[in-house]
């Protein structure tokens, strides 16, 4: 197990590198290092777009908007809803319903608390 987890280390995978990226931004969000969260998710976008895995795009575009609103920023909730619409749209083509009705539910709720 130790050896898997050496060459992990030594030759890491595009999902080893996503993950990484993901459980930064987490960790940032989670202590308020915005500007270091932001940076993480953009990281864990590029490689999941590059990879084309549009559902796991989908939903960390959607887990990064959540992490703007959580910052709270007047600006941060016209990002959220950019980031939100982009994953509706994701989620559209590849015909996932209930993600796209869920996202388009907070898309609501974001454009109803921001009023």
């Amino acid at each position: 197990m130790l050896d898997i987890a050496k060459q992990a280390i030594e030759h890491p995978t595009f999902w080893d590198e996503k993950n990484m990226a993901l459980a930064e931004a987490q960790l940032a969000a989670a202590e308020q290092r915005w500007q270091e969260a932001f940076f993480h998710y953009e990281a864990a976008i590029e490689i999941l777009a590059r990879k084309g895995l549009r559902l796991e795009w989908a939903r960390t575009l959607q887990e990064w908007a959540g992490a703007n609103i959580a910052r709270g920023k007047t600006e941060d909730f016209e990002r959220a809803k950019e980031l939100y619409l982009e994953a509706q749209n994701l989620f559209e083509e590849i015909d996932t319903t209930y993600y796209s009705n869920y996202v388009e539910e907070q898309i609501d709720r974001l454009e109803r608390s921001s009023v």
